[in-house]
């Protein structure tokens, strides 16, 4: 059985969720499933955002980023984007800042990025937007992590960025056979992934492996031993700890979560007037 049935709601690609709103702030997390596009649009309110699953690229104006799991996004009012979303899906928690002194707090005003968190900034914010009375605070906390990351200048260089290719479509590749593809010493690969990633080789292998599991779990409608274990995790609880660690929620949540956001019950999702990210 599909759990999302989405043989018969094809036309609902995606879709968002209100999680809660408090002093100017609405939080929603969105799901978008693999492939899944918007055209090119923008929102009235600034927005932050947590890229917890998945990923996306993104288009703003002549630039173009791809962003993966455990990313961020700043996007100010107006910005005219467009969205494509990657292999796995995506799953979004985005906090809409209607209240003006929130952003104007921002100063100065944080410009359109998406970019990585080291881990434990991503699980501290994380943690703090999941308690609505913390949201001001998690969103302060964001704002001020984006304006305080350097925007690194320059691309990887190519065999480094063919080694990510490779790590995304399959997480078990060991670093040593990865090290000799690309002709390196796997301590010269591990330390340059990280420069350039912000992340070591296996923490960006379970946050693939964690990325495909939310996606096959969505979307596929497969059980969750069967997902584990096609995605290699060692058992059903290790890939639940993982998709918690990760998101926030467990599996049944986002499953739950998915089903509202997607539901017959909210004309907008029949729409298509999908508002996020």
């Amino acid at each position: 059985m599909n759990l999302l049935n989405l043989d018969k709601k094809a036309e609902l690609p995606m879709g968002t969720t209100l999680l809660y709103a408090s002093a100017g702030l609405r939080c929603h997390l969105g799901f978008y499933r693999e492939g899944s596009a918007q055209a090119m649009h923008s929102h009235p309110t600034p927005t932050v955002s947590l890229l917890l699953s998945g990923s996306v690229h993104e288009v703003v104006s002549r630039t173009e980023v791809s962003a993966g799991a455990s990313s961020m996004s700043i996007k100010p009012p107006d910005v005219r984007h467009r969205d494509v979303y990657g292999r796995n899906g995506a799953v979004i928690l985005s906090v809409a800042i209607d209240d003006p002194g929130h952003w104007a707090a921002a100063l100065p005003p944080p410009e359109w990025t998406w970019r990585p968190l080291i881990r434990r900034d991503y699980g501290e914010v994380l943690a703090s937007l999941a308690a609505p009375e913390r949201l001001r605070d998690a969103t302060f906390e964001l704002l001020a992590l984006g304006s305080r990351m350097p925007q690194r200048k320059g691309n990887p260089p190519r065999w480094l960025r063919i080694v990510e290719e490779k790590l995304r479509e399959q997480p078990d590749l060991f670093l040593s056979d990865l090290a000799a593809d690309a002709s390196v010493h796997p301590v010269y690969l591990a330390r340059a992934f990280r420069r350039w990633y912000g992340v070591t080789p296996s923490a960006f292998r379970l946050v693939q492996r964690t990325s495909a599991a939310v996606g096959a779990a969505l979307w596929s409608g497969k059980a969750a031993s069967t997902v584990a274990h096609d995605v290699g995790f060692a058992d059903q609880s290790h890939m639940a700890r993982s998709i918690r660690s990760a998101t926030g929620f467990s599996l049944s949540e986002l499953r739950h979560m998915a089903l509202r956001s997607l539901g017959p019950q909210s004309p907008a999702r029949r729409s298509g007037n999908i508002a996020l990210p």
